[in-house]
């Protein structure tokens, strides 16, 4: 069958053709570099973008020295090491403040917590029926694209938000009041407000406090 003899063929001629090179990483270790999902609705891991941008090379990590092991054409390396070089950033990290209302209960919780890129945050209060989760995605401009889901009693309100350090938006559930509709420093509330009076019901408040960018780590390889 001639068809498996080509790919044979072709499989052969890239092994003898291709050379063996070590492409340092100072910031991430290597293996994430070339498999971790960097999106969370992504269909494969970053190693099929390497596959796309990078077609010429077969590619794999060497944890033990942080290295990126490419194996393929020495024309094509300086285009590689570009490649890596863009992806190979300290990583950033967000501090949010976090309002959690439900005043049917007279719940009000306030806390703080710092993400990852692209790292989903859970917040669960079974008592008062009470479900969020918030998802940051950060731009080249400097703001924060949030991803924001609550859930309240069978109530549910889904929320993408692009705010600047400084910046709150609040998610409210459907039809609920969010007992302090006047909070200062509120950029939108996201979810219908009820008139004074109507049964109370649930909302997130979430403050974008700090971008945290973290010092270039040193490599001593």
């Amino acid at each position: 069958m001639v068809f498996p003899t080509l790919l044979a063929a072709t499989a052969l001629a890239h092994t003898q053709f291709a050379e063996r090179f070590e492409i340092p990483v100072k910031n991430v270790c290597a293996s994430y570099l070339v498999s971790q999902n960097h999106s969370r609705d992504a269909q494969g891991g970053i190693e099929d973008h390497w596959k796309r941008l990078a077609p010429a090379f077969d590619l794999s990590a060497d944890d033990s020295k942080n290295v990126i092991v490419a194996l393929g054409p020495a024309k094509s390396l300086e285009d590689l090491k570009r490649l890596v070089a863009m992806f190979d950033v300290a990583p950033m990290r967000l501090r949010l403040k976090v309002r959690i209302e439900v005043p049917r209960f007279g719940f009000d919780s306030t806390s703080t917590v710092t993400q990852g890129n692209n790292q989903q945050h859970l917040f669960s209060e079974p008592a008062v029926g009470f479900e969020a989760s918030i998802l940051p995605r950060f731009n080249d401009d400097g703001t924060v694209t949030l991803f924001v889901g609550m859930d309240h009693r069978g109530r549910h309100e889904r929320a993408t938000r692009k705010l600047k350090v400084g910046d709150s938006v609040r998610v409210s559930a459907p039809g609920s009041a969010t007992g302090s509709s006047e909070a200062e420093g509120i950029k939108e509330t996201v979810g219908e407000v009820l008139s004074e009076g109507t049964q109370l019901g649930a909302s997130v408040t979430i403050t974008v406090e700090e971008l945290i960018e973290r010092p270039p780590a040193s490599n001593t390889n």
